[in-house]
């Protein structure tokens, strides 16, 4: 395939088919883990490059020591809210996996929304958390790449080798 028509060339396709890993564990850890821990690492660095994108965690706007406190708390609780709320719409799903950064962004839009079902009372904000579960099921679902496996499965692999997924429960084989 050639450069100009927008493909790549047959060398860069092969190329594309290596990693290279420079570490420092001992050895017992083999090939397949350190590729899961790659993977790993690489997704808590999404994460945190979410934060910064949609919370804006690495932007203090005061210089009172106070009001620094305040916004850094309010943002961390934040990300842990949005997590929570995630792992509550991927529980939902049974399993399916959750776009941390589709959902960030969904609950932003829906922000004073939330708040103002918190003012209303504990009825009207637990329907606004379920119905805020269902909309993150629904509009902030992963894309799954066929031959591909998640992180999530790829470390249950890895930590559980000898367990097998039986009717949503995990078993020893």
């Amino acid at each position: 395939m050639s450069e100009r028509k927008g493909g790549i060339t047959d060398a860069y396709r092969l190329f594309l088919q290596y990693a290279l890993f420079i570490t420092n564990l001992p050895m017992q850890y083999d090939v397949g883990m350190l590729f899961v821990l790659y993977r790993i690492r690489w997704r808590i660095e999404l994460v945190f490059k979410t934060w910064k994108s949609i919370l804006a965690i690495h932007k203090i706007r005061s210089a009172k020591s106070e009001r620094v406190m305040c916004e850094v708390y309010g943002k961390l609780i934040l990300a842990a809210l949005s997590s929570m709320m995630c792992a509550a719409a991927e529980a939902y799903l049974d399993g399916a996996v959750i776009s941390l950064h589709r959902a960030m962004r969904h609950l932003r839009v829906v922000a004073v929304s939330w708040a103002l079902s918190i003012m209303d009372g504990l009825l009207s904000h637990a329907r606004f958390l379920n119905k805020l579960k269902q909309d993150i099921a629904r509009l902030c679902r992963k894309r799954s790449q066929k031959n591909k496996k998640t992180i999530e499965q790829l470390l249950k692999e890895t930590l559980f080798p000898n367990k097998k997924r039986i009717h949503g429960s995990i078993r020893n084989s």
